[in-house]
């Protein structure tokens, strides 16, 4: 195993390993003697989630001769780097100078934790539950068709998000649900995620992968079983919510 539990990739992005050589010509390896190491022709997506020992990761060692100023004069070392695509190394080492010759950043113990999410593209989320009857209107969230909304959540950085989701608002309880209040007596809105009511008490946990992703939210209007249909106003009513999406 060249590298262990406790090696992560800098950041998500293709990668290969070099085999470095370091002869020790003045009885110390570092940035002023001579180095090299092989090229780098193969190349790998590694994931900054997962430890590098987890992955495969191409071995590169090289098809031509280390350069003649390499004299083995003193003692050699001999080591791997992990190499992006983009040129800069990583080693494994706790003391780099003494393989790679310095220019070589050690490869993080934990993996990265930057990223960003965006819900709805920073918009207002906006449901219209269309023409509904009062007198059919259920009593509870299942007993009708839900409207199923997507929301779109991008997230963007080096690692996949994980989430707390929550729905915070100030409920009114009808029959054995809680809802979000409307502008008119006796009419809520439940909000569902996979089948189950979305009370402020609950925080559900969600990951999110690098990219676009989407939660499924069933809405609802629901009728208080304790209201009369006649005493529930007709017209347009309104209600809302805020989505909130913590990153752990």
């Amino acid at each position: 195993m060249i590298f262990d539990s406790n090696a992560y990739p800098p950041e998500s992005g293709r990668y290969g390993l070099a085999l470095y050589l370091c002869t020790d010509v003045h009885n110390i390896c570092g940035p002023s003697v001579a180095y090299w190491h092989a090229p780098v022709t193969q190349y790998a997506y590694l994931s900054a989630s997962l430890t590098l020992a987890e992955q495969n990761i191409p071995v590169n060692t090289g098809t031509i001769p280390p350069p003649p100023y390499l004299k083995y004069t003193g003692e050699t070392y001999l080591c791997y780097a992990l190499i992006s695509d983009s040129g800069k190394a990583y080693g494994n080492l706790p003391n780099s100078a003494s393989c790679y010759g310095g220019g070589v950043t050690p490869v993080p113990p934990t993996p990265p934790t930057t990223s960003t999410c965006s819900i709805n593209n920073g918009n207002d989320i906006n449901v219209d539950l269309g023409t509904l009857d009062r007198a059919q209107m259920p009593t509870t969230p299942g007993g009708g068709t839900p409207k199923t909304v997507p929301i779109s959540v991008v997230c963007s950085g080096d690692v996949a998000a994980s989430v707390n989701m929550k729905l915070n608002y100030t409920p009114v309880t009808m029959g054995s649900t809680q809802a979000i209040p409307t502008s008119t007596t006796g009419v809520g809105v439940a909000v569902s995620y996979n089948d189950a009511v979305l009370t402020p008490s609950d925080s559900k946990p969600i990951s999110f992968i690098i990219g676009s992703n989407t939660v499924n939210l069933d809405f609802a209007a629901i009728r208080d079983p304790a209201v009369a249909v006649k005493d529930i106003a007709a017209g347009a009513f309104t209600a809302s919510a805020v989505l909130v999406m913590t990153q752990q």
